[in-house]
């Protein structure tokens, strides 16, 4: 009957380095197998801590005697409840687990045991909650602030000299050759060639799909947890207008995947029918149609739609031109906009004023600062909006007067894109549509 020693050395994230526990490994003890990962100790699907206690129980299940070595204790789970579960059921088993540092035996088998191994998990346990509510504090006041949160700037940007917003790197004037080439190419595949053949930047076209699409480069910073924006808080690398664009691109790079390959189609994914489910498009010969997708199997959980007809794409394209230029006027009035009342901006300066009797305090001062400058973020944000607008309705006037034979498919899925929200069909007819504002 052999005696197998298990080593098991856990980080709590691929930040951290493992090779000062797996040199006292090798330093102290003769292992036959280590087990080593880069997880939270509050996690209970650690694939190697859940490889170590199977390999355990496989080897006691042939009668040889099995010692599993950690570094310290805190390095087996920050959980209590599963850090006395999983030594329960090795110690059931006749496994012995081992604190490398005390060289001592971790039991629940003793008095002293028990009561020195709950402590321990105890305080692992404390410890870990109370990291995260810190950093969850420390977050909130982030937040409230309008600065960036914790990670690597996105590339081109840096952290100011106070972490308080991003400013232009080093990086800057390659991260604007990319958006520029992206702009007239619309290729990821070719910018991730440009950017490793003259630049040696390896990163594929997912990284640079999702680089493109982040709001930081456009001067906005969005907390995804709590879904909040801060709007115009540094220098932006792209302006909305380049955004539009790089959006139609990626859009349209989506659609052409796999067969579709080489065509583009003029009506893009703005088709819905009027039970509510998108429409997918289907090719017969030389026509392109439009079903309800849940007849088939887009909708797995919605029962069948009772539109079984299909909308020839033609049809959309002719009721969306009548719709342009039988409403010009009233698309233009709708897009037109002064300031709106925003409710936001009204419970901000609601907010300001219940607290300017306390003014005189540094820390009340501070907020109220902090306030304001969302303030003024806020309405600039809603002047772009106006200009963006403003732009809409221009392009809305021109289409409802062109000659929409001359214009390429491209040509006119851009404009549909830019112009239509959303067409609603029912089996063969078209309902609605829906202009955006």
């Amino acid at each position: 009957m052999a005696h197998y020693q298990l080593c098991y050395g856990r980080v709590s994230s691929k930040d951290q380095n493992l090779d000062l526990q797996i040199q006292q490994f090798q330093q102290q003890v003769e292992f036959d197998e280590l087990f080593t990962e880069s997880l939270s100790g509050r996690r209970r699907d650690r694939p190697e801590f859940l490889r170590l206690v199977d390999r355990a129980l496989e080897l006691r299940q042939h009668r040889h005697q099995v010692t599993v070595w950690v570094v310290e204790w805190t390095r087996w789970a920050r959980d209590t409840v599963w850090a006395m579960e999983s030594l329960a059921q090795l110690e059931a088993a006749g496994v012995q687990v081992k604190e490398l540092t005390t060289g001592q035996e971790i039991t629940l088998q003793t008095a002293s045991g028990l009561l020195t191994t709950g402590v321990k998990s105890l305080m692992a346990h404390y410890y870990s909650e109370e990291l995260s509510a810190r950093l969850k504090r420390a977050n909130v006041q982030l937040r409230r602030q309008g600065r960036p949160m914790g990670g690597l700037p996105p590339f081109g940007y840096q952290r100011s000299a106070d972490n308080s917003c991003y400013e232009p790197g080093p990086d800057w004037g390659t991260a604007r050759e990319a958006v520029d080439y992206y702009l007239e190419h619309g290729n990821l595949l070719q910018l991730t060639h440009l950017m490793q053949d003259r630049y040696g930047i390896g990163r594929n076209r997912t990284v640079w799909r999702a680089w493109l699409k982040n709001p930081t480069l456009r001067g906005h910073l969005h907390y995804r947890k709590t879904n909040e924006w801060r709007y115009n808080a540094h220098p932006a690398l792209i302006s909305e207008d380049e955004y539009k664009r790089i959006e139609y691109w990626i859009d349209l790079n989506r659609q052409l995947r796999g067969n579709n390959q080489g065509r583009i189609h003029a009506v893009p994914p703005i088709v819905s029918c009027s039970c509510g489910c998108r429409c997918r498009p289907n090719s017969r010969g030389k026509n392109r149609y439009f079903i309800c997708a849940a007849n088939g199997g887009g909708y797995p959980n919605r029962p069948r739609c009772p539109q079984t007809r299909s909308c020839r794409q033609d049809m959309i394209e002719a009721a969306i031109q009548e719709a342009l230029i039988d409403h010009a006027q009233a698309i233009a009035h709708s897009l037109k906009s002064d300031t709106a009342f925003d409710p936001a901006i009204a419970a901000l300066e609601q907010e300001i004023a219940a607290l300017q009797p306390l003014a005189h305090r540094a820390a009340i001062a501070e907020e109220i600062a902090s306030i304001e400058a969302e303030i003024l973020a806020r309405r600039s944000h809603q002047g772009q909006a106006l200009a963006s607008s403003q732009q809409l309705q221009q392009q809305a006037i021109d289409a409802a007067s062109m000659d929409w034979s001359t214009l390429a498919a491209p040509e006119r899925r851009q404009l549909y894109a830019e112009l239509v929200e959303r067409v609603i069909i029912q089996g063969n007819e078209v309902l609605e549509v829906r202009f955006k504002r």
